[in-house]
């Protein structure tokens, strides 16, 4: 047996050191190698444009450098890419590309390798579709690039995982010639959590779109999860929280956001949205449905429900007239860029139902089609001051203010840009006391003629109104209304009268304002009363006034205060507008009536000269002494609309009644040989002294 030396402590010694020297070395060479590789980060050039262009079909140049960031960590640079269709100008133009990967997979030109973080800064993406349709960034048949199993010499190493995404100010225009088209979108910031097949992954965007022809602007930012799946090729997304600040001519509009859940099917073109919850102002939209990108443009279909309990605050949000105090309704929906198509549509506003279909186009021409039932619709809760008018602090001057207020009576603008052809059916309408049933209303538009036909039973008969209205050249509107057997204190307020009215009008005016149709309305209007009442206490007042003056008592005077009737006929005509030129006439058996004068819409007042003439006769209710027929009785009618008849015509309190009583019991009495006219001189007011001196002369006058 034989027994091994025993080593020297130095000999082990210099084991050791030798050893780790060759370590040292090693190192030292892969290192050298390492940077001598990273040195001349150049040379991949070709092969990753080449690989790229072998991927994809498109041509890929590197125009910049390709430098090696080492820290934090190690990233490769490149700068100013360029990719575009073969032989055609880049439509993608990218400043600074930088790539953090694994640095072992790359050097031992591994084909799958992993990506840190991918980072795009800076750069512009062009896209343009030319007047023929063809567009820059499609690809020719030629250019298609190789199916996966083709061979190929120049071969892209693939990614396994990327970490993380990350994209920051980058442009890109989109011009449609044929479709005239041109947007332009800066994506501000786009990141991304670890992109890998069938796990969940962030997002979060913020890009701003500009529409160039329309003069729109958008700033939008979204957060969420995303999911791609691999077997069936879909993207899901969850909890997709996204705003909107729309800015429309320049002037901004509420914001708008977004809560969505569902997914993009690729292979399919479309988008399945399974939630999609929209808040804008005061108005919550829910809705579901899919959204069909294979089609020329896009198309929405479900199911959209929405409700505003606030139309005040949407009313001021949107600068619109919205007179109700709530909104809800639900419909199956048809939506694209040029429709908007309700079906089953069914809501409620306040306390009215209702129900039908509704469409809305916007090209080529703006349209509304429709066909809506209500069940009832009451007017009282709209013709007072508008929800949407906040009063609250307002002074006594600017609630009550006595100048009138011009009002637009035709749409003109919208009725010259929209087509109408829209039925509206109200089963029951309330109007101030009275109820219409069975109304209807029909509104059709080809934005050349505008026709409204409407018509309802109530007030005991019927009523049916029709408009024409020309907008094109000088704008006129012919009206036409006829009034079948109503009972007239149903229908109007009005004291001192009662009946069946039956009317026919045939009016016409220029313009499309109110000031316009009080300047320029002409035409006839006939009406008979049947089976009617008349308050003749103003005749009899006048009546007793003279039979003081005569010391007779006459037939009128013995009238009943309300006389009863059968049959009273007339007709009025307006000359030239309403405030002036008016002419009316009726006759009412042995009564003649002609009054001419006019009204102010605005400022709700009348003014009329008024003469009643009565024929003598001793038949009939209306019986009149040979010393009343004939006379003229002339009277000035002005004042408020809601004046009565006695105090329009006759003075507030029956002044004229009362003053002509006490200058012929004491005047006339004490000083007989006084003439008439100085009595009425001496004591009637200024409006007054020409009707009352007409009514003696008459009365006085030599047979």
């Amino acid at each position: 047996m034989t027994i091994p030396a025993k080593t020297s402590p130095a000999a082990n010694a210099s084991t050791v050191i030798r050893f780790l020297a060759f370590v040292s070395l090693l190192l030292g060479l892969v290192a050298a190698a390492t940077f001598f590789l990273l040195e001349n980060p150049d040379r991949f050039k070709n092969q990753i444009s080449q690989g790229i262009e072998s991927a994809t079909g498109y041509e890929v140049t590197v125009k910049g450098e390709l430098s090696w960031r080492y820290w934090p960590p190690i990233a490769i640079n490149a700068e100013q890419i360029q990719l575009g269709t073969p032989g055609e100008a880049p439509f993608i133009k990218l400043d600074r590309v930088s790539v953090d990967i694994d640095l072992m997979p790359l050097i031992t030109q591994q084909r799958i390798i992993d990506v840190n973080e991918l980072a795009i800064t800076g750069g512009r993406v062009s896209l343009l579709v030319d007047a023929s349709g063809k567009a820059n960034w499609e690809l020719t048949t030629t250019d298609t690039p190789p199916s996966p199993g083709d061979s190929d010499p120049t071969e892209i190493a693939q990614t396994s995982t990327l970490q993380r995404f990350w994209v920051e100010n980058l442009e890109v225009s989109y011009i449609d010639e044929q479709a005239d088209l041109d947007y332009h979108v800066v994506l501000t910031k786009l990141t991304t959590s670890a992109l890998t097949s069938d796990r969940p992954f962030d997002i979060s965007v913020i890009v701003k779109i500009q529409d160039n022809l329309e003069n729109l602007k958008a700033s939008i930012e979204s957060t969420g999860q995303l999911q791609y799946h691999a077997a069936n090729d879909q993207f899901g997304f969850d909890d997709l929280i996204t705003t909107i600040k729309l800015v429309v001519d320049d002037e901004p509009y509420p914001e708008i956001n977004l809560a969505s859940k569902g997914q993009w099917r690729p292979s399919q073109e479309s988008i399945v949205l399974a939630q999609n919850d929209i808040r804008v102002s005061s108005a919550n939209i829910a809705s579901s449905g899919v959204i069909n990108l294979g089609g020329a443009t896009p198309r929405y279909d479900g199911v959209v429900n929405l409700q505003t309990a606030d139309p005040t605050q949407l009313s001021r949000d949107f600068d619109m007239e919205l007179s109700v105090k709530f909104l809800q309704f639900t419909a199956d929906v048809a939506i694209d860029p040029t429709l908007i198509h309700m079906r089953s549509l069914e809501g409620e506003f306040d306390q009215s139902k209702f129900k039908g279909t509704a469409t809305l186009e916007l090209s080529p021409i703006n349209a509304i089609t429709a066909d809506l039932r209500i069940d009832k619709l009451d007017t009282t809760d709209y013709l007072s001051a508008s929800p949407g008018v906040d009063t609250k602090g307002a002074t006594n001057t600017a609630t009550k203010s006595d100048v009138p207020i011009d009002s637009e009576l035709i749409p003109v603008e919208l009725l010259q840009h929209t087509h109408l052809k829209t039925i509206i059916r109200i089963d029951s309408v309330i109007v101030d006391s009275g109820e219409l049933r069975n109304a209807k209303v029909e509104l059709r538009n080809d934005r050349k003629v505008f026709d409204l036909i409407a018509n309802a039973s109530g007030y005991k008969g019927r009523i049916v109104v029709s408009a024409n209205t020309q907008l094109t050249g000088e704008i006129s509107t012919e009206l036409k209304l006829t009034l079948d057997r109503l009972d007239i204190p149903k229908l109007v307020e009005v004291e001192g009268i009662t009946g069946t009215l039956t009317a026919n009008s045939d009016v016409r005016f220029a313009g499309s304002m109110l000031s316009q149709l009080e300047r320029t309305l002409v035409g006839k209007s006939t009406f008979v009363i049947k089976d009617g009442t008349l308050d003749v206490r103003p005749l009899k007042s006048v009546a007793a006034t003279i039979d003081s003056i005569t010391g007779k008592t006459s037939s009128i005077s013995q009238w009943p205060d309300i006389m009863p009737f059968d049959s009273m006929t007339g007709d009025h005509v307006f000359t030239d507008g309403i405030e002036t030129g008016q002419v009316f006439n009726a006759s009412l058996e042995n009564i003649s009536i002609t009054a001419l004068g006019g009204i102010s819409l605005q400022a709700e007042t009348l003014n009329y000269d008024v003469t009643t003439t009565l024929n003598k006769t001793e038949a009939g209710e209306f019986k009149v002494s040979d010393q009343l027929s004939g006379i003229r009785w002339p009277l000035i009618c002005s004042g408020k609309f809601s004046d009565s008849p006695a105090d329009l015509c006759l003075g507030k309190g029956g002044a004229i009644s009362q003053l002509v009583t006490e200058i012929v019991k004491q005047d006339l009495q004490r000083r007989g040989s006084k003439k008439i006219e100085e009595l009425i001189n001496d004591n009637l007011p200024d409006q007054y002294k020409d009707i009352t001196a007409d009514l003696f002369k008459n009365l006085f006058k030599k047979k």
